[in-house]
């Protein structure tokens, strides 16, 4: 029994290593990902500025050829008028205003600041910040919750195997260190040394796991009615259960110490002894199952929330780009093109004037 238990045990822990350092190395590529998804949206958000920049520059660009195109053919109008006015007409005294010799030809043409920029960095913007914040709720919040809980339900389960078995083990040396008093008990006989110390090395190690069980990062995958059975009164007719299995585990405990150290025990009393842990062990039983189904349940719903958190962003983003930015990068092509089509008119009319003025 000793040799098999060591051995279980061992083997139990190194399952329960492998299972978390499998969600552990899920986890990083998770991290990765999310890394390597940020990486590139702030490759994209630099790229789109990058073309803001240079779509500014273009449009200022823009606006200052249509100024000086248009007062270089202001002045190319008023000669001909002026040369019209003189050759023709024979007037020689022509004023000069302050607008006109404002617009003489070189004079300097103050540039245009459109900003730009600056409007389509707040376009970028909300998506930015619509980003860190579905970042923060999907990594801080969500996803953690439920990397911790897939990494807590093997320890919390284990936690329910153990116990069970070191309910086992306290009734088997109770009852050994027992018969040590009785006259037909043989030293040696079972192979073990010393019951009564293993008894309070098993005892030591079963309240190790009470305490375990009772941490708050359980609570996250632990149902209602499982922690009522383990830490609440209940209204159950057994006093061993009465409130709750961790205090019917304590009295299975102070039952052993009374087993091994009294010298008035008689058989009546170990039976009930064994009762007691035999139901322990039961119930124990019974709740690993429902810690078992709890703990699926909790981490299949956190999973689903995940996919539902991410379908939405993406349903958000989508939205966003149909609803905001879709019409405002049609109403910037409009733009354009009526500049462009501005500038065409422009020009081909005033060619046309001073066509004609020259024929006239």
């Amino acid at each position: 029994m000793e040799f098999s238990y060591k051995y279980i045990s061992k083997a139990l822990d190194g399952l329960i290593d492998c299972e978390v350092n499998k969600i552990t190395n899920t986890s990083q590529n998770v991290y990765l990902l999310l890394i390597f998804g940020t990486f590139i949206s702030l490759i994209c958000s630099g790229i789109i500025l990058y073309f803001a920049y240079s779509v500014e520059k273009r449009y200022d660009e823009f606006w200052l050829s249509i100024r000086k195109n248009t007062l270089d053919i202001y002045e190319k109008l008023r000669e001909t008028a002026i040369d019209r006015l003189i050759n023709t007409h024979g007037v020689l005294d022509i004023p000069q205003t302050s607008n006109q010799t404002g617009h003489r030809k070189g004079a300097v043409i103050k540039k245009i600041k459109s900003k730009m920029l600056l409007k389509y960095s707040k376009k970028i913007i909300i998506i930015v910040l619509i980003s860190i914040s579905f970042y923060f709720l999907f990594l801080v919040y969500l996803y953690n919750n439920c990397l911790n809980d897939m990494k807590n339900r093997p320890l919390l389960l284990s936690c329910f195997v153990y116990t069970r078995a070191l309910i086992s083990r306290i009734g088997f040396f109770a009852r050994d260190a027992s018969h040590q008093r009785t006259a037909i008990y043989y030293p040696n006989m079972y192979g073990f040394k010393n019951p009564t110390l293993r008894l309070y090395e098993t005892i030591e190690n079963l309240e190790l796991k009470i305490r375990e069980i009772r941490k708050s990062k359980f609570s996250s995958i632990m149902s209602a009615s499982l922690k009522e059975q383990i830490f609440k009164k209940s209204d159950s007719d057994s006093f061993l259960i009465k409130y709750g299995s961790l205090s019917g585990i304590n009295i299975v405990i102070i039952e052993a110490y009374w087993t091994e150290s009294s010298n008035n025990a008689n058989q009546q009393d170990r039976n009930v002894f064994v009762d007691h842990y035999t139901l322990m062990q039961e119930i124990v039983g019974s709740q690993y199952k429902l810690a078992d189904q709890d703990s699926k349940d909790a981490i299949y719903y956190e999973l689903k929330l995940l996919i539902y958190v991410a379908s939405t962003y993406s349903a958000a983003l989508v939205l966003l780009f149909c609803i905001y930015y879709l019409p405002f990068l049609r109403k910037e092509l409009e733009i354009v093109g009526k500049l462009r089509t501005l500038m065409a008119v422009v020009c081909s009319k005033l060619d046309q004037g001073i066509e004609s003025a020259k024929f006239e």
